[in-house]
């Protein structure tokens, strides 16, 4: 059964460092997001909190840098395990193809 997990959400997820400043409007945009009627009628409640709680724990980390988004990598982990955030929430991740083709 394939889910239908908002673009938004997925491409946040995946980019989410890199388009902050900071724990914190890392946090408020994820929040944002997860308000969103896409997202509040294809995720259930349980994970929706869950990713609520982990953006709380992000917010905490301050600016981000090399070094804060290995943290919140950290911090993924152990929220979501190996698999990931958008493993979690069952996003297939296209493979890289590899040399040689």
């Amino acid at each position: 059964m394939s889910r239908n997990i908002p673009e938004k959400l997925v491409y946040f997820l995946k980019n989410g460092p890199k388009d902050v400043d900071d724990g914190y409007e890392y946090a408020s945009e994820l929040n944002r997001i997860l308000n969103s009627d896409d997202c509040q009628l294809s995720l259930s409640s349980k994970e929706v909190e869950l990713l609520r709680d982990y953006a709380d724990k992000v917010k905490k980390l301050g600016e981000i840098n090399h070094y804060t988004e290995e943290r919140i990598k950290d911090v993924e982990r152990e929220f979501f395990g190996s698999r990931g955030i958008l493993g979690f929430l069952g996003v297939t991740t296209e493979s890289k193809p590899q040399w040689p083709f």
